[in-house]
């Protein structure tokens, strides 16, 4: 995980980047001009996070850059209890979905459904259908659809 800011004393950091399994990282939702103050953590199987890297690193962005292709990432952690994060990138903006569906292959609920803008993206699902309900241990699948794109993805919820 890739955590940044603006500010050098703020050491919750406004902003997280999960870059997963990648040995390299593209924040696409940055400012020219800006000093940037950047800290990683790493995950391990059951989705401990380490402790913040230190001290931090201040860049400044010359260029900024959009993903070029539509991505879905594993979710973290995985497997979850009670919630989970998952992240995408959008090469341009696009109208997308997020949704979740049980092993049936029916829907559970839908986290997102709206036109965004390019970049990277994270949202959390909460673990509940679309009536509000918990919904119980199992196997879910999270399908992205992003202007011609589907990608799909499993993901574990235990008790």
């Amino acid at each position: 995980m890739v955590y940044y800011d603006t500010d050098s004393c703020d050491y919750q950091y406004a902003h997280r980047v999960n870059v997963g399994t990648d040995t390299s990282c593209t924040v696409s939702d940055l400012s020219a001009g800006i000093d940037y103050y950047l800290a990683v953590t790493t995950y391990d199987i059951h989705g401990n996070e380490s402790d913040r890297s230190g001290p931090e690193i201040t860049t400044g962005i010359e260029h900024v850059s959009y993903p070029k292709k539509v991505s879905l990432y594993q979710n973290i952690p995985n497997p979850f209890n009670p919630s989970t994060t998952i992240a995408f990138t959008l090469p341009k903006q696009a109208k997308t979905n997020l949704s979740v569906y049980n092993v049936e292959g029916k829907l559970v609920t839908t986290i997102l459904d709206e036109t965004l803008d390019a970049g990277f993206k994270e949202v959390t699902w909460n673990g509940k259908d679309a009536r509000g309900n918990q919904v119980s241990t199992g196997v879910y699948f999270y399908r992205l659809t992003a202007g011609n794109r589907t990608l799909t993805k499993k993901m574990v919820l235990l008790k």
